[in-house]
């Protein structure tokens, strides 16, 4: 290729014959097929526009916009949240023109970031934002009253913002902390000398964490605590389908499923860590679901373990076993969902094949028929194994 790359850099006639038997006779043969492919064009021929489109795979339909639209719609959980930052904002643009505060648009940006969906809990960053505030106003009070000729300010800025993607990754009280005064030295830059923007910027601080506390946040508690329900039966209705269909697909399908049950697991596991960082209502009951979401782990490990190890000479189980193991995760979805008592019955295997995701399921069945779930999460229960849930 590099011979053949100099040839046509130096305007001499490239004769890729003897590069193709070469690359034959070292076992290359598709490149020495692509090469003999193209040698019509390196011998200065042309091709017509139909030879050229010839060998090209036929375009693929347009997408319909109704497949679209039902693709990439917001979920639930999307919607929500942009309810609650509508809601967010639009009290913090009544409360700036109410009290007139300085700078109005300070409390809706700083309701943004503190509610910015991607950092966690939004308790946590609205205490950590007020914390962190108080000390980016000292850092940034102090620079605005030495400064006199806006050397100090540029260094400053200059310094502080080197530290932001350390900071983020670290605690957003901290972020705060050099973030708040970086904006602040940047607004101030045509006031040196001004205490007063300091103090201001605190007190839209201190309106805005209110305004994400008992707007944002306090309201929609209970409705979180209950999200976290849907999510674990949710997961279950996952794994049942992925279950019920595994089986039978083809591996290219096989992967596709894995992957849907999988992703559905790894976003109850975030939903569950954001949970823990919530105040004590919707802490308690995210760490009363964690064994669950473990157990739901070694359900989806054990149906893939069975689907894919399935010895040739063993045949597949039957549609109508498979289901019966479905329709058992989709009886503790629905308990779950609706906050009813799990089934008491414990559940066996249908076939040899599904003795190990039996076995999970059981497990999983027996942890959650633990504690009561619905009514203490949470909670010990004095006449109950130690490791249960």
């Amino acid at each position: 290729m590099n011979r053949l790359a100099d040839r046509v850099e130096n305007d001499a006639t490239p004769d890729p014959r003897e590069d193709i038997a070469a690359l034959r006779q070292a076992d290359m043969a598709p490149l020495a097929d692509a090469l003999a492919q193209v040698q019509p064009l390196l011998d200065g021929a042309t091709l017509s526009e139909a030879d050229a489109f010839a060998g090209l795979p036929p375009a693929r339909p347009r997408t319909p916009w109704r497949v679209l639209a039902r693709t990439y719609r917001p979920g639930p959980t999307t919607v929500r949240y942009l309810v609650r930052l509508g809601l967010c904002l639009i009290a913090a643009e009544a409360v700036s023109m109410a009290f007139s505060l300085p700078r109005s648009y300070w409390v809706p940006l700083i309701v943004v970031v503190v509610f910015k969906p991607n950092f966690g809990s939004v308790f946590a960053r609205a205490l950590q934002s007020c914390a962190g505030s108080v000390v980016g106003v000292a850092i940034s009070a102090t620079v605005l009253a030495l400064d006199r000729n806006g050397i100090v300010s540029l260094l400053t800025v200059a310094g502080l913002a080197s530290l932001l993607p350390w900071s983020v990754r670290r605690n957003y009280g901290l972020f705060s902390a050099i973030l708040l005064p970086i904006l602040m030295l940047l607004i101030g830059a045509l006031q040196p000398g001004s205490w007063p923007i300091a103090l201001a910027r605190l007190i839209d601080v201190a309106v805005a964490a209110g305004i994400v506390l008992l707007v944002g946040y306090l309201p929609w508690i209970r409705i979180e605590r209950s999200n976290l329900d849907h999510t674990v039966a949710a997961a279950m209705d996952t794994l049942a389908a992925y279950l019920n269909t595994v089986f039978q697909a083809d591996p290219t399908s096989r992967h596709d499923l894995r992957a849907s049950a999988y992703a559905r697991l790894s976003d109850l596991r975030i939903a569950l860590q954001r949970g823990l960082s919530e105040p004590r209502l919707v802490s308690r009951r995210a760490l009363a679901w964690w064994p669950v979401e473990v157990a739901l782990e070694r359900v989806a490990n054990a149906i893939s373990d069975t689907a894919w190890s399935l010895p040739a000479d063993q045949p597949a189980p039957s549609a109508a076993e498979l289901a019966q193991l479905a329709a058992s995760l989709h009886q503790m979805s629905a308990a779950v969902a609706q906050g009813a008592a799990m089934p008491a019955a414990a559940i066996a295997s249908p076939a040899p094949a599904l003795r190990d995701v039996a076995a999970q399921i059981e497990a999983l069945r027996a942890a959650l028929a633990g504690p009561d779930f619905a009514a203490a999460p949470g909670k010990a229960i004095p006449d109950k194994p130690a490791n249960q849930v």
